[in-house]
């Protein structure tokens, strides 16, 4: 996990992060709750490319911030909530997958140590053209419905 040193570095983070045809913007991650182990990312992928990009996967393995990401979907059946794994996502061009509360998210395990808003913890999105590394900033909880 790496603290935000200063405005340069949460403007850095804050600023969409390109990788061929996917944009990554609005990364971010609450704390975990107290006695849990588990986080939940949150952002939104636009393809600003001609063609379909598929998110086959994730990862923290270049910076070992979490033990294991993977990408999940929440869903209601019967009155009922539960969580899927999604093996992968396409987003057609034009198009946008948000990652929000409810929806879609990355599921973060195991963090490596305990963060706190205003750090930055890094996963990267392996996609069908090659990964993305998304930095996404620890916000207070109070923050994440904004």
């Amino acid at each position: 996990m790496r603290r935000a040193l200063g405005a340069p570095l949460l403007l850095l983070a804050t600023l969409p992060a390109l990788a061929g045809e996917l944009r990554v913007s609005d990364a971010r991650t609450p704390p975990p709750l107290p006695g849990t182990s588990m986080m939940a990312g949150y952002l939104t992928l636009t393809n600003k490319g001609d063609r379909p990009v598929t998110v086959t996967g994730a990862t923290s393995a270049t910076s070992a911030d979490f033990a294991r990401v993977s990408v999940h979907r929440s869903i209601e059946e019967d009155g009922q909530s539960r969580m899927e794994p999604v093996p992968e996502l396409t987003v057609d061009p034009g198009e946008q997958a948000a990652f929000e509360p409810g929806g879609l998210h990355l599921m973060l395990f195991e963090p490596a140590d305990k963060p706190e808003p205003g750090d930055a913890m890094n996963v990267t999105l392996q996609t069908d053209t090659g990964t993305l590394d998304v930095v996404l900033q620890v916000i207070d909880r109070s923050e994440l419905l904004r």
